[in-house]
């Protein structure tokens, strides 16, 4: 997964949330959105999301493993 583009809060209250959506899928691309000149949140695909939950996941049982 490729660090992609910010994007402001704005894009989306005026309805082009589906070209930012398309973009992160069609490029496997992470997306930042910003809001108050803040990062508020990040988007990216679903395969990513699980692969990252799952990555965690293991992190997290071999640090318990190592403290044993």
């Amino acid at each position: 997964m490729k660090y992609g583009k910010t994007y402001k809060a704005q894009m989306f209250n005026r309805g082009q949330s589906s070209k930012v959506f398309k973009e992160v899928c069609q490029n496997s691309i992470a997306a930042c959105v910003i809001r108050n000149s803040e990062p508020y949140v990040a988007i990216l695909k679903h395969e990513d999301f699980m692969d990252l939950l799952e990555k965690a996941n293991k992190y997290d049982e071999m640090m318990k493993e190592a403290k044993k």
